[in-house]
């Protein structure tokens, strides 16, 4: 197989970062970009030494094997449809959709055209969390406490913090546990969107665990703590750190260590998964089940605050 023919669709912050790692990928040619804002389509493309698109029809008529989708949540359906009609495998940032019904007709449009589509849940491909997931042991795990606050990104109108950071997290909750949430008690609060979110969640066997996120600390904190009957983690998802205190008799601290993490950058390292999965024809790491799922108990959280959301899929 040749070079990967990539594209990027919406160049703002996040989408200039996809073009980036796709133009240093060794075995992906970046063909180009596109943005309704052609102004920033053309200071990116010069950037990364690529094409700037003004319409998305003349892009996808080049022949596109990947594309990476970084538009607003509530144009998802569209961009993917259109991406997915070309025959584009797609890598789409989370969430999946704006809504669940739109996420339930973006499923259909990939598998209609038989393209392959994966979430861009980052998280899972930063080097912390695979540390905490190579040293955990799911059959000690009693609970985990995540916090992930920060100021408002500009980009964000058309979501509220929990489907636009909270969803990592929930996301992570199953990714670590491997179980499925039964049940949540969520508050949320701020507005028409809300700015924050405070979320109990109940998993299988027990495990619990609880999730804090907003909009209005004025500084950045990406922590996760796990707790188990042997043992408790504490990790820094920012600063690339996780501490594994052993617990000894009458559960005071035997020792700790720091859990070795490796180098990488979360996104290349995700997009780089993509090229090789596509390369090899073998499976995303991060399914649409699990994108779905993610965005289901969002859903659930925000329209029913207050109250005892019950979430398992009785499939």
């Amino acid at each position: 197989m040749g070079k990967l023919r990539a594209a990027v669709i919406g160049v703002g912050s996040m989408g200039e970062n996809h073009a980036r790692i796709y133009s240093k990928l060794p075995d992906v040619e970046l063909i180009g970009v596109f943005d309704l804002d052609y102004l920033r389509s053309i200071r990116i493309a010069e950037t990364f030494e690529t094409r700037a698109f003004k319409s998305l029809d003349d892009l996808l008529n080049t022949g596109i094997d990947v594309v990476s989708i970084a538009v607003p949540a509530s144009s998802h359906l569209e961009a993917v449809a259109r991406c997915a009609r070309a025959g584009c495998h797609i890598l789409l940032e989370k969430p999946l959709a704006d809504t669940v019904e739109n996420a339930e007709k973006t499923i259909l449009e990939c598998e209609m055209s038989g393209v392959r589509l994966m979430v861009g849940h980052v998280e899972r491909f930063n080097p912390v969390v695979q540390a905490i997931k190579e040293n955990l042991r799911i059959d000690d795990l009693i609970s985990l406490d995540i916090v992930r606050v920060g100021p408002k990104p500009p980009r964000v109108k058309d979501v509220g913090v929990i489907r636009d950071m909270g969803i990592h997290d929930i996301d992570l909750i199953r990714y670590l546990t491997g179980k499925e949430v039964i049940s949540a008690y969520s508050l949320v609060a701020g507005g028409d969107k809300e700015d924050i979110g405070i979320i109990s969640f109940k998993l299988e066997d027990n495990i619990l665990a609880h999730l804090t996120v907003n909009w209005i600390t004025p500084f950045k904190v990406r922590k996760i703590q796990l707790a188990g009957s042997k043992g408790f983690i504490e990790a820094d998802l920012l600063n690339r750190k996780a501490l594994f205190y052993e617990k000894g008799e009458e559960g005071h601290v035997n020792g700790t260590k720091e859990l070795p993490v490796a180098a990488g950058e979360p996104l290349e390292r995700e997009i780089r998964t993509v090229v090789d999965c596509l390369r090899k024809d073998i499976d995303y790491p991060v399914s649409v089940v699990d994108a779905y799922r993610a965005l289901q108990i969002a859903e659930l959280c925000i329209k029913k605050p207050g109250e005892l959301v019950f979430c398992r899929n009785e499939e």
